[in-house]
């Protein structure tokens, strides 16, 4: 390739960078990907579409770039399992958040109070579309239940 053809190239590659997208070379010619898109894929798969796969690497061993090549799969493997582990972690975590978050239980008929002491008496539950979507958004669930108590107590 000629010096301008490379520069063409570079360029074209961090112009695509500077708007989020994720340039490299596959057998026809240079794709252009949103970065977001690319990575949703798995790993084994980003891995074969930029040509970083094991298999690929290794049938390029008289090109001594191929151990850094390897070792950068091998570190993006280790940072990928290690990214899913603290997914799945996070959500347990934030699931026993949520369990232990103590929601009040409002029923009908409980007369309760605002800051100016008005009275007002629970007619109905509305809460109920809360509880049926508790387990997509249990802050939700959470954020409406403090919302009421912050507006009202319970009369004993």
């Amino acid at each position: 390739m000629e010096q301008k053809e490379l520069e063409s190239i570079r360029d074209k590659v961090l112009a695509e960078w500077d708007k989020g997208n994720l340039v490299y070379a596959d057998i026809e010619d240079l794709k252009s990907v949103k970065l977001e898109e690319f990575i949703k894929q798995p790993l084994e798969g980003m891995l074969y579409d930029i040509n970083r796969n094991d298999a690929t690497i290794l049938t390029y061993i008289d090109d001594p770039k191929w151990v850094n090549d390897f070792a950068l799969t091998k570190l993006l493997e280790y940072y990928y399992n290690k990214c899913n582990s603290l997914k799945e972690e996070n959500k347990f975590l934030e699931d026993e958040l949520v369990k232990s978050i103590p929601i009040p239980q409002y029923k009908i008929g409980d007369v309760c109070v605002d800051k100016d002491g008005n009275e007002v008496t629970i007619v109905s539950i509305v809460a109920d579309q809360y509880k049926y979507d508790a387990n997509d958004y249990p802050y939700e669930k959470y954020e409406f239940f403090r919302a009421f108590e912050n507006m009202y107590k319970v009369k004993k």
